[in-house]
């Protein structure tokens, strides 16, 4: 008599397993010879989270599909500066030795070095392109540049990285850069790099006239900043080709700047606001400005003409009685005892106001004294005076 082997019922948790074609209780045996080592599991395993909670992994999605963002989160989250911030502090710990010799290093599992070999390209721009949208993107990137500045991590090498990223901000100290300036303002020459870039700052970095030409290319900049660069008058004709979108300069500092750099300056039709103090420009083009840029705003001027706004009723009379002229249109249509009467007036404050001489002489003269009282009452205005030594 033959006896059947009875079935034994599936449990529930066996029911589920088989059900379920992701649960790891439903996958099929595997033979010895295929099964990874205990040690190479766990490795693999700590891999894996690290490219899923540090590095943004690329999604590998055909060309116009979404890109995965950092962490595996939704696309449309704004990542904070703080993460971006711990993110490039790690890739940095693996760059060290892949800007030396652009070889794979691996280094804490990092994909900057696993993707140094790919080029100058490959790193940072996986990582902003990796944030997600547009704005989060641009985000992303000044956090990086800005953690670069604030831990004096550049190198050209990175700049270059940052060329094809949507940055918008940029500021380099004296300490940066270790190469000299014509080495890392070379990627600023990449005519498809830097199209978002609408502020620049370099401060203490000596620059020369060729250094500040290559920021020619820069088509959006809207502030730029070279304060104690040593840049000269020559220098800011390379500026005037910012003329349409540029609205803050800052050059203070530069003794090397003199009154023949107004002609550049005046030729900066949007420029909202100027710095101007530790130069060597007079109140020469103080007055240029205000001629032919009158919504410029001048911030800071050197000490020598704000000791002169201070004093000026020293050199005229800057409050004039109604039975005075001030309107130097008017000056010659006067006869020649108003005339001397009104030279009389300023040469009370100041004594080498000259009163005789020819009619022609002292229109000329009174003309003059007129038109500088106009011109540096719209000095003072735009510089904000008062202001005090």
């Amino acid at each position: 008599m033959s006896t059947r082997r009875r079935k034994t019922p599936r449990t529930r948790l066996q029911t589920a397993a088989t059900a379920d074609p992701a649960s790891p209780l439903s996958s099929p045996p595997i033979s010895p010879a295929d099964a990874p080592s205990r040690k190479r599991r766990q490795t693999d395993a700590a891999r894996d989270r690290l490219a899923d909670e540090v590095v943004p992994v690329r999604a590998r999605a055909r060309v116009g599909e979404l890109r995965r963002p950092l962490g595996g989160r939704d696309p449309n989250t704004t990542h904070s500066s703080s993460n971006i911030s711990a993110l490039t502090a790690s890739l940095l710990d693996a760059s060290h030795a892949a800007d030396s010799d652009g070889s794979d290093v691996e280094n804490s599992g990092t994909r900057w070095a696993r993707t140094a070999a790919k080029g100058p390209k490959g790193v940072l721009d996986e990582l902003v392109h990796d944030l997600g949208d547009a704005a989060t993107r641009c985000a992303g990137a000044d956090a990086v540049a800005a953690y670069m500045t604030e831990h004096d991590e550049w190198t050209e090498a990175r700049l270059a990285l940052l060329a094809p990223s949507d940055v918008r901000t940029l500021a380099f100290a004296a300490t940066s850069f270790r190469a000299p300036a014509p080495l890392w303002t070379r990627p600023f020459l990449n005519t498809l790099g830097f199209r978002s870039l609408r502020k620049l700052s370099i401060a203490r970095v000596p620059l020369q006239n060729d250094d500040v030409a290559n920021l020619r290319v820069l088509g959006a900049l809207e502030e730029l900043g070279l304060v104690g660069t040593g840049i000269s008058d020559e220098s800011l004709h390379h500026v005037v080709c910012h003329r349409h979108h540029l609205r803050v300069l800052d050059v203070a500092d530069n003794p090397g700047l003199t009154d023949d750099a107004r002609l550049a300056l005046a030729r900066l039709g949007r420029l909202e606001r100027v710095f101007l103090r530790g130069t060597s420009v007079t109140m020469l083009t103080l007055r240029t400005i205000v001629a032919t840029l009158p919504n410029t705003r001048i911030y800071t001027i050197p000490s020598e003409c704000l000791l002169y706004l201070n004093t000026r009723e020293e050199h005229y009379v800057v409050l004039l009685p109604p039975e005075y002229v001030s309107s130097p249109k008017l000056v010659p249509s006067l006869t020649l005892p108003v005339l001397k009467r009104n030279l009389e007036l300023h040469r009370s404050v100041n004594k080498h106001v000259p009163v005789t001489g020819t009619k022609p002489e002292m229109v000329q003269r009174l003309q003059g004294i007129l038109n500088r009282r106009l011109q540096d009452e719209r000095v003072a205005r735009a510089v904000g005076k008062p202001q005090t030594l």
